[in-house]
């Protein structure tokens, strides 16, 4: 993993916790909390392989489980509303999983 590819991954971690954070309803304060340890860790002085583990095991950690960001969706009662409002988290979540995956 390059520094720049960190830097990225950097930016969509905080993007999907702004979401989570905004229309989570509390119920992801755990979540919420590893993905502040993965930025935490990006910002570290650790050399890369360990920030590469440790980000690689969280995040696996997070989606994995029920209850986990898997399940997350923002709901409203008007679909094409639920669509567009789902947009974001699914461009964030595809944007990390895609620079995950590439290790």
């Amino acid at each position: 993993m390059t520094e720049n590819e960190l830097n990225e991954l950097r930016i969509w971690i905080i993007q999907m916790g702004k979401i989570i954070q905004k229309y989570g309803k509390g119920h992801y304060d755990h979540q919420l909390r590893c993905l502040e340890s993965i930025v935490n860790c990006i910002d570290s002085d650790a050399d890369i392989s360990e920030k590469e583990n440790y980000i690689i095991s969280t995040y696996r950690d997070l989606i994995s489980s029920r209850g986990g960001l898997s399940d997350f969706c923002v709901f409203d009662n008007n679909y094409e509303r639920r669509l567009e409002l789902n947009r974001p988290y699914e461009e964030a979540r595809k944007n990390i999983w895609n620079i995950i995956n590439g290790l």
